[in-house]
């Protein structure tokens, strides 16, 4: 009998199987993969392996059965431990907020690392406190994993120097690396920080996606990462609330319609579409040419390629949608007024663009 070895899982991925998991209860082996493979792009682990799907079900059940709270668990106010101070509640909040917004639940251990850091972070930016508490999160999950010491000696220079605010600051930083002062961050961790504090979303792809959407339904017509040959509308009052009703209902018809589930999940895809494409691309076939495809490959190909056509089409009818209803809003209209102009007394719901999706069946339920 040949005696089985057990595979080496990465600590850190071991720990984002285990909080998708954890927070996701019904998602598929496959589907936590994936949401770890996004997760590692986000922190610049882009390369690190991920384990066969069998030892992912393994991960993840054994995460699901741990007896008792975990600090991976999701926070929530009720579940919120003694030792996180209630003046960090409002802090919390706003970070928790973003965290649905990045489909990465913030968790007991990072919200603890929220309230020891909001009082560094300028203006309480919720991004930035997101994407510190990430940081500190995972050395300390990773170091308890290992059994070893929290070791955070170089994101606290980064922090202590401020790196984010300048390249005057960078400069500082870089030289008490370059003399063995400080160490230098074994990955980057301040790569999206002059983006970050000019109010762009470099945390969550589909945030991203919102932004282009709404960009192209004002009449813009992005010539890089963000054109705004038209105006710049980072400034109206009703843009940031624009930008998280079109996240809300980008997620929801990502959760609900299943053609879409993949879509908008690659950082730094304009409308979600042609990078998530690729991905699925090489999953299925690798670097092969398509004149090498099978025939069952090409028509899967072509399936996704028509999921993506039709993405774009919908998301572009939302976003005009919202940017209309966010106008009104702004200009004193109610927000449960439905598009005809009547009342109902219900939340208001982008439906034309539903209906064109397929969200609703023919009766009106959702599908």
């Amino acid at each position: 009998m040949v005696a089985r070895t057990r595979t080496s899982v990465d600590p850190i991925v071991r720990s984002y199987i285990e909080e998708e998991a954890r927070a996701d209860r019904a998602a598929s082996a496959k589907m936590l993969s994936f949401r770890a493979r996004r997760r590692l792009q986000m922190t610049g682990l882009k390369d690190t392996p991920l384990p066969k799907v069998r030892a992912i079900q393994v991960i993840a059940r054994r995460a699901r059965e741990a007896p008792g709270p975990s600090p991976d668990d999701p926070w929530s106010l009720g579940a919120s431990p003694p030792d996180i101070p209630a003046d960090a509640t409002a802090d919390l909040l706003r970070v928790w907020k973003l965290s649905l917004e990045t489909h990465w639940p913030l968790t007991i251990r990072e919200a603890r690392w929220v309230a020891r850091l909001r009082s560094l972070v300028p203006d309480g930016n919720p991004e930035t406190l997101l994407w510190w508490a990430w940081q500190y999160a995972r050395r300390e999950r990773t170091a308890k994993a290992q059994g070893a010491v929290v070791e955070t000696t170089s994101v606290d220079a980064e922090l202590a120097f401020q790196v984010w605010k300048s390249d005057m600051h960078r400069w500082e930083h870089d030289q008490a690396v370059s003399t063995g002062m400080v160490p230098e961050t074994e990955v980057h961790t301040v790569r999206g920080y002059p983006q970050i504090m000019q109010g762009f979303p470099p945390l969550c792809p589909l945030r991203r996606v919102a932004f282009e959407f709404l960009l192209v339904a004002l009449g813009n017509d992005p010539k890089g990462p963000w054109g705004f040959d038209t105006y710049d509308p980072r400034n109206e009052s009703w843009w940031p609330h624009a930008v998280c009703v079109m996240v809300i209902w980008l997620s929801e018809l990502k959760r609900k319609m299943k053609k879409w589930e993949w879509v908008g999940e690659v950082h730094g895809d304009e409308m979600g579409e042609q990078g998530s494409l690729e991905m699925k691309r090489w999953e299925l076939v690798g670097d092969i040419g398509d004149d090498e495809m099978g025939e069952q490959a090409l028509q899967q190909m072509k399936t996704w390629e028509q999921a993506a056509q039709e993405w774009r089409a919908t998301g572009l009818k939302l976003a005009e949608l919202v940017v209309a209803k966010a106008m009104e809003i702004a200009a004193g209209g109610n927000a449960r007024l439905t598009e005809g102009g009547g009342w109902d007394g219900k939340a208001w719901e982008p439906t034309a663009a539903l209906q064109e999706a397929g969200y609703y069946d023919s009766d009106g339920a959702e599908s």
